[in-house]
């Protein structure tokens, strides 16, 4: 049984007539008329009572095109959707963030723009989201710092310096700004193990000490998200310290600055390369691009973001 067989048969007997049903296919009648006749010759039935302007379907006829309604019904459906995804009508976009603060906005304009494209977050750790990005679980993610992965094209989506929180009963909050060395002996707590911002806090002392400082902040609790940070702060338990422009004010907390700690931190958008020229995934690129620049912060004034192939190595959160 050929599809095309099937498409003839079912055009006659949805109009009743080989010489419309040629119309419709953009064939020629003979042509219709031939394929019908293989299919009733191959499985020796009889579909259509023949008769000049008033063809009848048989009972196998009548069966036939029940299936075949179905088959096209599919067909048309099937069709409506490859070409709905095609122009983002329809469709889901999988994607992972290591601060989904920094992934709203985007989310925002990619929802205006596309409204029937349903979202899909997942929020983990960099090394986990760069893997489902790899291993196609996810179409785009933003990351902190990773190494550098040819397979992935990505670009900086936002640069942030690092700030203090300080409970609002604190001493420390008389200072509108402080320095490394007046953390020393304080009481601190930070995030696990792998966390970028906890990398460049952690680098920082070391720096400051390899220059004959004895800085040693005393830690007191390691948590693993930025909300139990925060509210662990607001308890009044001990300092800690959050990217900028991922502060969230609270009533019991004080946000200071840090005077001598100067490195950024980063975010980036990955997507695998493989899937960049994809519909989905492209819009979604095309989305974020521009609004990158709105999220670099104090950094703005140095370089644009910088888009390539694999991920720079730089220190980020």
């Amino acid at each position: 049984m050929k599809f095309s067989q099937l498409r003839s048969f079912h055009a006659v007997a949805r109009t009743g007539s080989f010489s419309k049903a040629a119309e419709q296919l953009h064939i020629s009648q003979p042509t219709i008329t031939a394929q019908i006749r293989e299919l009733e010759s191959y499985y020796n039935v009889q579909l259509l009572r023949r008769q000049r302007g008033n063809n009848q379907l048989t009972e196998t006829g009548a069966a036939l095109y029940q299936q075949t309604q179905m088959i096209f019904a599919l067909e048309k459906k099937a069709k409506q959707i490859l070409r709905s995804d095609g122009r983002l009508l329809t469709g889901t976009l999988k994607i992972g963030a290591v601060s989904p603060p920094f992934f709203m906005p985007i989310l925002k304009e990619f929802h205006a723009r596309y409204p029937g494209i349903k979202l899909e977050v997942e929020t983990g750790g960099s090394e986990l989201i760069t893997q489902k990005v790899l291993n196609g679980q996810l179409d785009a993610g933003m990351i902190a710092y990773s190494k550098p992965d040819e397979r992935l094209f990505s670009f900086e989506f936002s640069r942030q310096r690092i700030i203090l929180m300080a409970p609002k009963d604190d001493p420390i909050v008389q200072h509108r700004q402080v320095t490394l060395s007046m953390l020393h002996n304080q009481p601190m707590i930070q995030r696990e193990k792998g966390s970028t911002t906890r990398q460049i806090f952690e680098q920082a002392i070391a720096e400051q000490n390899i220059a004959g400082r004895n800085i040693k902040p005393r830690i007191i609790m390691e948590v693993s998200s930025r909300e139990a940070v925060r509210q662990a702060t607001a308890s009044g338990l001990g300092l800690s310290y959050v990217g900028a422009t991922e502060y969230l004010s609270h009533p019991d907390i004080k946000a200071i600055s840090i005077a001598d700690l100067d490195e950024f931190s980063c975010s980036y958008v990955i997507c695998h390369n493989a899937q960049r020229h994809t519909p989905m995934t492209n819009a979604f690129i095309e989305v974020a691009l521009p609004l990158s620049s709105q999220f670099q912060g104090e950094a703005d004034e140095k370089k644009p973001p910088q888009v390539k192939g694999g991920l720079k190595v730089e220190k980020s959160i």
